[in-house]
């Protein structure tokens, strides 16, 4: 089973888009992810959405956060494909929480997310009441997992990303 937050991440190298390189021991196999993401604001890098920090107050330096843009994104490369089984992020608690609105998960094997397919629902922050931990339940494969703000103009702020799934195994819900 593959869990990202098995383990906290120990970063290698930061881009100046917030991207950073990560090997995270999974069963004694160094597994190298990449996260990365459409901009930087507030000193918000990507990586926090993977560190294993579930703080939902952004101040703690805990949570990715993007500038505001037109359909920004966060993206985790795994290195490899996998079955993904679910995606939960953790959401924003301190201000801000609705930002989330128009959110999509996408998994697949293009770095290009728009041509990945989409996990779950969009999130439709007036028609639902979305709490701390915000779920996707997916049964797709790829090497990319991603979350965008589709056809929105807001920032994208990502506390935790927790990416549940198996190597050469399907998914069973």
């Amino acid at each position: 089973m593959l869990y990202l937050k098995k383990g906290i991440a120990s970063q290698s190298s930061t881009a100046d888009n917030g991207s950073a390189n990560y090997a995270i021991d999974e069963n004694d196999d160094s597994i190298n992810r990449i996260a990365s993401q459409s901009s930087t604001a507030f000193n918000g890098p990507a990586n926090y959405a993977i560190d294993g920090n579930y703080d939902s107050i952004y101040p703690h330096e805990s949570c990715s956060h993007t500038d505001k843009e037109q359909d920004a994104w966060w993206k985790l490369d795994l290195g490899e494909r996998y079955s993904i089984c679910q995606v939960v992020i953790t959401n924003r608690q301190d201000c801000c929480s609705e930002r989330i609105d128009g959110a999509v998960v996408s998994v697949g094997d293009s770095s290009d997310i728009s041509q990945n397919d989409q996990c779950g629902d969009q999130i439709d922050w007036n028609a639902n009441t979305y709490g701390e931990k915000i779920t996707f339940d997916c049964q797709l494969s790829g090497r990319y997992v991603a979350v965008q703000l589709k056809g929105h103009n807001n920032y994208l702020h990502l506390c935790e990303v927790e990416v549940f799934g198996m190597k050469g195994i399907p998914c069973s819900m």
